[in-house]
């Protein structure tokens, strides 16, 4: 993954980097997935994670979400 300079998003993917995602659990819902690839947050605050692997997982699986989602937005 590389590191862009702010100044080459857009508007949208710009104040979409403001956003803060609260994850509850392990498990993501179909609604959170489209949530969270809708708005690509700049950041995830996670709480209730069972243990270290699960939370690795969690995490591979928000990025492949955003990662897709950027590829998706003009």
């Amino acid at each position: 993954m590389s590191i862009k300079n702010l100044q080459d998003f857009s508007l949208e993917q710009q104040v979409s980097e403001l956003f803060i995602v609260k994850i509850n659990s392990n498990n993501l819902t179909d609604r959170e997935k489209k949530t969270i690839e809708d708005i690509a947050p700049g950041g995830f605050l996670f709480s209730n994670i069972s243990n270290m692997k699960a939370g690795k997982e969690l995490c591979e699986e928000l990025e492949r979400i955003v990662q897709s989602s950027k590829k998706t937005t003009p």
